[in-house]
C-alpha cells in the first residue's frame, strides 16, 4: 500500500495526536507499506523517516521558559496564524503531491485538517471539543478549526474518529457525512507493561517517590483535563492519605491555568502534590507501572489514551463516567462524575483505602487492554483505505 502521512504532529513534547501519528507510522513501516512522510515542507522516505523517528526518541524537552517557547505561544494567538501556515504548506508541496497522487498514493492526515491533495484523502478528527467546549482552547485555534471543519468533511474521502462517542457527536452535527465516518480505536504501546524494572527504584528515588505510594495523573495542563476539580477532590482526602499518597501531575503546561496554579500552591508546599512537567518515555512508563492509582477525570476526550496506557501498566484507573473515557474504560475502572468534587474524592478514597479494590481494577484493566493495540489500529486503517 502506498501511503502519505503528515508527520508534523510528531514533535516534543508529544501529545496524544503525536503518539497516535508516531505509532501508526511505525506499524505501517514495520508491515512493509510504502510510506512517504510530510515533515514541514519536505517529503521523507525510508531511512529519512527512521532517522526522524530516532531523533524524536532521543530529543529532550525544555520544561523551563525560553524565548522560543514564548514566541511560539504568542504566535498561536495571532489571528490567521494557523490558516496562513496551512496555506503556505499546501502551496509549497502542491507539485510534489500531484506527482504522488498520479502514482496511486493515499493521503492519511492524522490531525484534523488535510493539506490540499488531488488524490484520495483520509482524515482523523480526534474530537469536537472546539465546537462543544470552545472555552477549553485558545481562541485562535477554535476559530481555525471551526472554519476548516466543513472543508475537511468535504474534501476527505473518509473520516476517522477515535471513539463511537465522537462518531455520534460528529454525525449528529453533520448527518450528511455520516456514511463516510468510521471509528478507529487507538492502542497502547507494547512497552507499557506491569512488569517492574530494576531501574524503577533508582528513578523513583531520584524524584522522591516510593513504589505504589502515589497517585498519578498524566495529560497536558489545560482546562478540559479538569485538574482544578481533581485538586479539590484530592484536598478533601484526609491529611494522612495525602501524606501517604502524593498526587503527581505529569504533562506539559497548556493554557488557562491561573486557577489551577492558585490551588496547587499550598499542596505543593506540603509535598502532597508534585508537578513534574514533561518527562521522557522511559520515565513516564516507570511512573505508570509504579503508581498506586491512576486518575483521569477529564471533562471531554476523543479517546483518552492515558486510560489504556495505565491499564497496560497494571495500574488501577479512576476516570470519568461520560463520553469516550467511559466507552474505553468499560466496567474496568472506577467511574466518577467529573463535575462532582465529592465523587472524585470518593473514588480516590475508595481505591486508596482498599488493596482488594485496587487489585480488582488492575486485573480487569489488563484484560480490557487486549481490545486495543496499535497493530490492530493500523490493520483497521489499511482495511478502511482498501474499502474506499
Amino acid at each position: 500500500m502506498k501511503i502519505i502521512v503528515n508527520l508534523n504532529a510528531i514533535k516534543r513534547p508529544l501529545t496524544g495526536i503525536g503518539y497516535y501519528t508516531k505509532n501508526i507510522l511505525q506499524e505501517l513501516i514495520d508491515t512493509g507499506h510504502d510510506v512517504v512522510g510530510i515533515r514541514h515542507a519536505r517529503l521523507l522516505r525510508g531511512k529519512e523517516i527512521s532517522k526522524f523517528l530516532g531523533d524524536i526518541d532521543k530529543s529532550k524537552v525544555d520544561n523551563t521558559g525560553s524565548i522560543k517557547k514564548y514566541f511560539v505561544e504568542t504566535l498561536r494567538n495571532v489571528p490567521g496564524t494557523y490558516f496562513l501556515k496551512h496555506m503556505i504548506l499546501s502551496f509549497i508541496l502542491n507539485k510534489r503531491l500531484k506527482v504522488l497522487s498520479k502514482s496511486g498514493y493515499i493521503y492519511f492526515e492524522p490531525s484534523f485538517v488535510p493539506i490540499k491533495y488531488p488524490g484520495k484523502t483520509i482524515t482523523t478528527i480526534h474530537d469536537l471539543s472546539f465546537v462543544s467546549h470552545p472555552d477549553f482552547h485558545p481562541e485562535e485555534r477554535v476559530r481555525y478549526l471551526k472554519k476548516m471543519l466543513v472543508r475537511t468533511l468535504q474534501v476527505s474521502d473518509h473520516i476517522l474518529v477515535d471513539s463511537n462517542f465522537i462518531k455520534d457527536e460528529l454525525c449528529s452535527l453533520y448527518p450528511s457525512y455520516a456514511a463516510k465516518v468510521s471509528t478507529l480505536y487507538l492502542g497502547a504501546d507494547k512497552s507499557f507493561s506491569h512488569l517492574k524494572l530494576d531501574s524503577d527504584v533508582e528513578y523513583l528515588k531520584s524524584v522522591q517517590l516510593l513504589e505504589n505510594q502515589y497517585v498519578l495523573c498524566v495529560g497536558t495542563l489545560e482546562p478540559r483535563k479538569n485538574l482544578a476539580r481533581l485538586i479539590d477532590g484530592y484536598s478533601n482526602l484526609s491529611n494522612e492519605l495525602r501524606d501517604r499518597y502524593p498526587l503527581v501531575l505529569v504533562g506539559s503546561v497548556g493554557w488557562k491555568n491561573n486557577e489551577l496554579d492558585t490551588k496547587l500552591k499550598k499542596l505543593r508546599a506540603k509535598g502532597q502534590v508534585i508537578v513534574s512537567g514533561y518527562v521522557s518515555d522511559t520515565q513516564l512508563k516507570c511512573l505508570y507501572r509504579s503508581a498506586a492509582v491512576f486518575v483521569y477525570p477529564s471533562l471531554y476526550e476523543g479517546f483518552g489514551l492515558p486510560v489504556i496506557e495505565a491499564m497496560s501498566s497494571g495500574t488501577p484507573v479512576i476516570t470519568s463516567d461520560l463520553g469516550a473515557t467511559k466507552e474505553v474504560a468499560g466496567n474496568c475502572a472506577e467511574l466518577v462524575d467529573p463535575f462532582s468534587v465529592d465523587d472524585i474524592s470518593s473514588g480516590l478514597k475508595n481505591l486508596l483505602s482498599s488493596e482488594v479494590v485496587r487489585e480488582k481494577y488492575k486485573k480487569n484493566g489488563l484484560k480490557r487492554i487486549e481490545d486495543f493495540s496499535w497493530k490492530k489500529c493500523s490493520n483497521d486503517l489499511i482495511n478502511i483505505i482498501e474499502s474506499i
